[in-house]
């Protein structure tokens, strides 16, 4: 018999295709541990959230007086947020956080009351980066397609912050460039904390349905706290936590329902 032919041995690779597969191979490796990195930083396992949650707005007989304080009747008449949690979903906020919301024919009045013995701000003028220290902030989807949605935020200092994104964090120069026109924010310091009132003209908010609203309108929206610490560390909680470090999550918006 004749000796069987040897089976044909595979090709010997490129050594550019080798190269090539290495770098995917060290790209993959290091995106995961990127990945458990964030996830370590927020806690891990990750955690599953419930919906998002709503918030009445209350229907107001006279219109509030924006100085930061939010004691006027209307505000006594308006009903609280649920309680705030931990922007990772993880239990409740570190300080306790309170939001109120209330309307007119003419704007959007929203109240925050948070627990603070040490404000931390140092940003002066508009739209300045304050929401890398002590801040509120508000985000409104009036038409909740998760598209031209507001920011608005104000710091212990009463320095305000307004942006307008077309979509999911897109432009965000241009949007930071973006006034809304009326928007005003006063803050108030009391004893252990803070306060702040926002009034929002409806007939600023060019994406909103109805202008102003109709009695049982829902509009997305979100809020949120940070407290930032001397130290430099931070505690972040929300209204309806978005989960993941991102409070643009458009998806775990709560929201607002006209009364």
């Amino acid at each position: 018999m004749n000796a069987p032919e040897a089976l044909p041995g595979p090709a010997p690779r490129a050594p550019g295709r080798r190269r090539l597969w290495l770098a995917l191979g060290v790209g993959v490796v290091l995106a995961a541990i990127a990945t458990w990195a964030a996830l370590w930083r927020w806690g891990l396992p990750p955690v599953s959230a419930g919906p998002p949650g709503t918030l009445m707005v209350t229907r107001a007989s006279s219109a509030p007086v924006i100085d930061g304080v939010p004691d006027d009747e209307a505000w006594r008449l308006a009903l609280p947020s649920a309680p705030f949690e931990r922007s990772d979903g993880r239990g409740p906020a570190s300080r306790p956080v309170t939001l109120r919301a209330l309307w007119d024919d003419e704007a959007l009045y929203v109240a925050f009351d948070g627990d603070d013995e040490a404000l931390v701000a140092t940003f002066t003028k508009r739209d300045e980066p304050i929401y890398t220290e002590d801040v509120f902030e508000l985000f409104l989807d009036p038409d909740g397609d998760e598209r031209f949605y507001y920011e608005l935020q104000v710091s212990p200092k009463g320095v305000i912050f307004d942006a307008l994104f077309p979509s999911y964090r897109r432009d965000l120069a241009l949007s930071q460039r973006f006034t809304l026109a009326g928007f005003d924010a006063r803050v108030a310091a009391r004893e252990g904390g803070w306060t702040a009132e926002m009034k929002i003209p409806f007939i600023s908010l060019k994406y909103a349905p109805h202008r102003p609203p109709r009695a049982g309108d829902s509009w997305r929206f979100n809020a949120f706290r940070i407290d930032l610490h001397p130290s430099g560390e931070a505690d972040y909680m929300a209204f309806s936590p978005p989960i993941r470090p991102d409070f643009h999550a458009l998806d775990r918006f709560g929201t607002l329902i006209f009364q």
